[in-house]
């Protein structure tokens, strides 16, 4: 029996309760330094936890894209312009990216790593 693993609920509120916290600390970068240094150090390690956390951020921002405009995504006449994801969509996607495969693009998410962190329950 797999074990499955525990997280609060993620929903289009939590979300955008993690982007705002985010982007607060990355305005106000040197007194919540710490912050990102220690979500990009959970990032690292790969915790379990903090990548599903991270994954359901990802659906859950896929999941509005697709409510918002899908239909019209996938209409023949829509221009390119409009068929892309917005940007907060793949900054999600990409942040759970470069968390899965390491590496140097890591550091450009690290104040988002420390807000999904803390949602995920690490203390941080």
């Amino acid at each position: 029996m797999a074990t499955e693993i525990l997280i609060r609920p993620v929903n289009p509120q939590s979300v955008e309760d993690i982007f705002r916290r985010s982007k607060d600390w990355a305005e106000r970068a040197v007194p919540q330094l710490s912050k990102a240094g220690t979500g990009i150090r959970i990032a690292n390690a790969r915790s379990q936890k903090f990548m599903k956390t991270l994954e359901k951020c990802a659906e859950v921002m896929d999941q509005m894209a697709e409510n918002q405009r899908g239909q019209v995504k996938r209409q023949a006449s829509t221009s390119f312009s409009e068929k892309v994801d917005p940007t907060v969509t793949n900054l999600f996607r990409e942040a759970y990216k470069a968390a899965d495969n390491g590496g140097l693009e890591m550091q450009t998410f690290g104040y988002l790593y420390g807000a999904v962190a803390e949602y995920a329950g690490y203390i941080i």
